[in-house]
């Protein structure tokens, strides 16, 4: 896996070998509840969702870091690009939102469940929209969320993010 700020293509070899985390997420069958945290039910699986992207909405990066394993990935499928590493993806997000002005968000659809090695999954559904100087933008997506037990709640381990552009208004 890379670290830092390096940005990934998924035919490097190492790129490959973090995709092969992603496939282990896809196919472990869910089971129970990680010993140090509370069951990812419906609310605590909302009320983590919201408090998260609240923390990239707001632009409040520290916030943000804390939600994150520092060798935290964030994998774009359409882009076919991997960014690794605490710093790297909150500077991701950092850029994304220096240049865009977000104007409608929203995540739904939102389900939380257990592995048996203690580590949580989040999948939901989401829309986002934008404008980058001033040309309106819209995507809508699904992500798949795996978080760890930290010592103070669950942290995001790795994000996957599948999403289409929609047709600008």
């Amino acid at each position: 896996m890379r670290s830092g700020s390096e940005h990934a293509d998924l035919s490097d070899a190492s790129a490959r070998g973090v995709a092969h985390h992603w496939s282990a997420i896809d196919s472990v069958p869910l089971l129970i509840a990680p010993a140090r945290e509370p069951p990812l039910n419906d609310l605590r699986t909302a009320e983590w969702v919201h408090a998260y992207d609240a923390a990239w909405l707001d632009k409040d990066w520290e916030r943000l870091e804390r939600f994150m394993t520092r060798d935290v990935a964030l994998r774009i499928h359409r882009q076919r690009q991997i960014v690794a590493g605490r710093a790297a993806v909150v500077g991701y997000l950092k850029d994304f939102m220096g240049r865009a002005r977000v104007t409608d968000y929203s995540a739904t659809d939102l389900r939380g469940s257990f592995r048996s090695d203690g580590t949580g999954l989040i999948t939901c559904s989401w829309y986002l929209q934008w404008i980058i100087g001033k040309r309106r933008r819209a995507c809508a997506g699904n992500d798949r969320l795996c978080l760890v037990a930290g010592r103070n709640g669950w942290l995001l381990r790795a994000r996957s993010v599948w999403m289409e552009p929609l047709c600008a208004r």
